[in-house]
């Protein structure tokens, strides 16, 4: 990963001290770049955690694929944990 910028916890959930998981699919493209459409795998219940890691997720820049293999679109999926502590 190349750029990573962490969701950022929404503030009404804090004060109220809610938690929650979100997972995601995400599709990178073979230059790195993060493709439309993630797809939410696990949504923590509340929007505003899920929104939060889209967003975060279209900054993500990933090193490109080497020329020397196949270029193409590879997928996976990311976790990340909402904990109010």
């Amino acid at each position: 990963i190349l750029n990573k910028i962490l969701p950022k916890y929404p503030s009404w959930c804090l004060r109220q001290g809610i938690s929650g998981v979100v997972k995601i699919r995400i599709w990178v493209e073979a230059s790195g770049s993060i493709r439309e459409g993630t797809l939410i795998e696990l949504s923590s219940g509340y929007p505003d955690l899920d929104q939060s890691v889209i967003n975060a997720l279209k900054s993500w820049k990933f090193a490109p694929l080497p020329s020397n293999v196949v270029q193409e679109s590879q997928w996976g999926i990311i976790t990340f944990r909402f904990v109010c502590g």
